[in-house]
């Protein structure tokens, strides 16, 4: 898979912004005196459904739409956000979503996912097993899986890099709780002063140093020693049965990765 280049984030973030506008970042004196550093924070929790999955989501399903005329739904498997993600970008485009969650998912996000019109299924007791059921399901019924990690998802996603890092000061370190937001902000990396004057793309990413605070295994390490601008921090006593969505699964990404033109 091809990592969308800068040019292509800016136009997803055209797309984006006639369903949700930017989300704010703050720094909290509070945060700051209790760090003893200046910190910015990223305040996802402010889309519509509160977490970042939207974004990904929405420019996703306007491609699908775009690519695919007799499109007739999405099918995806989750425990929550990137469903919540899927199911209102399916009801803003007017097409048929249905869920799949383990037994024993947040009542509260099934809910949600509800709420935005989707056909919420139960089945299996982790994600794996949601996930395997989801797959079946896409081809049985003639709709699209929308897995955990796309293209177009990336492409969605690192819009929120975008705004962060043309609104906040130029930062030197940033913290990534999680492997796959490593992934969104190595795009903006990648694409960095990509056919800009005197090699200033504008969006401040140029020596931030990526650091990956959720311990998943040896793995998701050796990905992040991978690039030299990525660091390492071991959760203490953390545990590796993570619980998110592609943490859950048994062969999450598939493919090569690298940086577009």
């Amino acid at each position: 898979m091809t990592l969308p280049s800068l040019t292509r984030i800016r136009e997803a973030q055209d797309s984006l912004y006639r369903y949700m506008p930017p989300t704010p970042q703050y720094s909290w004196p509070l945060i700051n005196e209790r760090l003893g550093a200046e910190v910015w924070i990223k305040h996802e929790n402010h889309t519509p459904v509160g977490a970042f999955k939207l974004r990904g989501a929405l420019i996703y399903t306007e491609w699908l739409r775009k690519t695919r005329p007799a499109l007739k739904g999405v099918v995806a498997a989750t425990r929550g956000n990137h469903g919540q993600g899927v199911a209102m970008a399916a009801r803003l485009h007017r097409i048929e979503c249905v869920i799949v969650v383990p037994h024993g998912n947040s009542i509260e996000k099934n809910r949600a996912m509800k709420a935005q019109g989707a056909q919420l299924v139960e089945h299996g007791q982790d994600f794996q097993e949601s996930l395997e059921f989801a797959r079946g399901l896409a081809n049985e019924r003639g709709l699209v899986m929308v897995d955990s990690f796309h293209e177009r998802l990336v492409m969605g996603t690192a819009t929120f890099a975008m705004e962060f890092f043309k609104a906040a000061p130029r930062l030197d370190t940033v913290l990534c709780p999680g492997r796959a937001w490593l992934l969104y902000l190595r795009c903006l990396g990648g694409a960095q002063c990509a056919g800009a004057d005197n090699g200033n793309c504008g969006c401040r990413c140029c020596t931030i140093a990526l650091v990956c605070t959720q311990l998943c295994g040896a793995k998701d390490r050796g990905r992040a020693r991978e690039h030299s601008d990525c660091r390492w921090i071991g959760v203490p006593d953390a545990k590796s049965d993570c619980h998110g969505d592609h943490l859950a699964e048994c062969c999450p990404i598939r493919g090569s990765l690298r940086s577009g033109d």
